[in-house]
């Protein structure tokens, strides 16, 4: 019975290298960086090894692997401005209605984006989620929706405007 368990650890371990290379790609992309790159890969496959019972076995392994990438991509780039620049405090500039800046913290801006989000049709939002939460290319989710291509590109253009002008009707134009 051990053993089985065993099997089936080793088969997950190569399941996820497996992908090794579509994430290298994707962190250097992101970071720039290839010693960051690999480190960010490797510090990814090892939360996902830990966190191998949150898979769902039903879905693909590729979006919850993304998530797992992208999460500690951002874990570095902090790490990074912390060291770089000595910077701990996670807060955002925003406009007030009355024009004045004033500090948003992360929690904040992630509620006021997803309040927006919230308000997007159900597919507008799914894509969105995909795109760029789930780091995949427009062709991916066309199939993943089974829709055509140019369909998904038009969603994608009406979503971000969406969420655009919901977001500056609010006056919160976050300043990067």
């Amino acid at each position: 019975m051990h053993s089985q368990a065993a099997r089936d650890d080793r088969a997950l371990v190569l399941q996820f290298e497996a992908q090794r290379t579509w994430m290298l790609r994707n962190a250097y992309r992101k970071l720039r960086n290839w010693d960051e790159a690999q480190d960010a890969v490797q510090e990814a496959l090892i939360k996902a090894v830990r966190h191998a019972d949150r898979l769902d076995p039903e879905r693909s392994l590729r979006p919850w692997l993304s998530r797992v990438l992208a999460t500690t991509i951002v874990d570095i780039v902090r790490r990074r401005e912390v060291a770089e620049y000595g910077l701990e405090d996670d807060s955002r500039e925003v406009r007030t209605e009355a024009g004045a800046p004033r500090e948003l913290d992360n929690l904040e801006v992630s509620e006021v984006v997803e309040e927006a989000m919230n308000k997007l049709p159900r597919s507008y939002r799914q894509i969105l989620q995909m795109r760029y939460l789930g780091d995949m290319g427009v062709e991916e989710i066309a199939v993943a929706m089974k829709r055509p291509t140019g369909t998904i590109k038009s969603w994608l253009f009406r979503a971000r405007e969406m969420l655009r002008n919901d977001l500056s009707i609010r006056s919160l134009d976050v300043a990067c």
